[in-house]
């Protein structure tokens, strides 16, 4: 009888933190694949996935996994080179993205180009009933060493909710850790015979002129969700989220973690939470290659910066998302009843070697 009281006290905790009261199931839903955004409509999920050639290439498919097709794979307006992280527009005609320039300073297949981090990168959009794609964008960027020119980086371009804006972040500078960066967010004019961006407005928020997320549009496209190093002696490993208004310029700050990577969030189509990444519970490295030591999870938070829980454990042994090998947490999707949320995560299968997968969190 002792052994079974024993027992039972060492497990009843286990449980107790097990059980998230708001997790019905987490399963792994696409091997190979990352970057997940679920279509308005909740029919679709556009992503993106490494080939053999090495490039990434944006993909579409069903809700339920099926009918994968590839929309950049061997376009002729697109270089030929990196293509990823995708965003629908409202009535799923028109996805942005971005995609490596054909000539830069990089050699080929250089790391630094890829979707998730955008070095000498560009806008492009894709319309998905007829499969032309326009180049909305054209940032300077470095060509040689030793050119005085920064190396110029575009990450997540996003649609707002009434498909009349277009946001991102971008490189402008070199300094500090990963250069300078700014938020741009531009009107879209589909009037003309290509669409083009008009009206582009930059922010720089902060006390530091160092890295800035455009992440996505809050619900009424007023207001913005970032993260940055936006705070005096915060460094790039340490960054926080923010809501810009961006009527007034003024931010809001969500997280207050100067020590972990706290990126990417997403708010529920209500606007009521908002889910996150975090490397809160785990050690930073010594490097700013982040990607070589990261491991994180997945929270939500309200959307005034409260109530702030942890909704996965790929880092933890004894969860059924554990694999045991160090996870980064990468992207967030919601679906449009907010039930489902897609993320992406990178498994460390080898030392330095990543391997990408969507999984699948279905909400009470």
């Amino acid at each position: 009888m002792i052994k079974l009281v024993l027992f039972l006290m060492a497990i009843i905790p286990f449980f107790c933190i097990a059980q998230n009261h708001e997790v019905l199931s987490i399963t792994l839903f696409a091997d190979n694949s990352a970057r997940p955004e679920i279509s308005p409509s909740g029919s679709r999920i556009a992503f993106h996935e490494r080939g053999k050639d090495k490039y990434y290439d944006v993909f579409v498919m069903n809700a339920d996994g099926s009918n994968k097709t590839c929309l950049t794979c061997g376009n002729n307006s697109l270089p030929g080179k990196h293509a990823g992280q995708p965003s629908w527009s409202p009535g799923e005609k028109w996805i942005v993205f971005q995609a490596e320039k054909n000539n830069h300073v990089l050699p080929k297949i250089g790391a630094l180009a890829a979707p998730g981090i955008g070095y000498h990168n560009d806008i492009f959009i894709l319309n998905t009933e007829t499969g032309v794609i326009k180049q909305l964008t054209d940032i300077p960027t470095k060509m040689k060493l030793g050119e005085k020119i920064p190396s110029g980086a575009i990450l997540q371009p996003h649609f707002s909710h009434d498909g009349k804006k277009i946001s991102w972040s971008q490189r402008v500078a070199d300094g500090g850790e990963w250069g300078q960066w700014v938020v741009k967010v531009a009107d879209i004019d589909f009037s003309g015979t290509d669409p083009v961006l008009k009206n582009i407005v930059e922010f720089a928020p902060g006390a530091n002129a160092g890295y800035i997320e455009s992440n996505d549009f809050m619900p009424g496209d007023s207001t913005l969700l970032i993260c940055g190093n936006l705070e005096k002696n915060q460094t790039e490993t340490g960054i926080d989220i923010y809501l810009l208004n961006l009527n007034s310029g003024h931010f809001q700050r969500l997280t207050h973690s100067l020590e972990y990577f706290d990126e990417c969030p997403h708010p529920s189509p209500d606007g009521t939470k908002i889910c996150y990444l975090s490397t809160e519970g785990f050690p930073n490295g010594d490097s700013k290659q982040w990607w070589n030591w990261a491991r994180g999870e997945f929270w939500i938070m309200n959307a005034d910066g409260s109530g702030k829980h942890q909704i996965t454990h790929f880092n933890t042994p004894g969860y059924p998302e554990c694999s045991g090998k160090r996870t980064i947490p990468e992207y967030i999707s919601w679906s449009p009843d907010g039930k489902t949320i897609l993320v992406a995560v990178g498994i460390e299968y080898k030392k330095k070697k990543i391997k990408e997968q969507i999984w699948k969190i279905q909400l009470k």
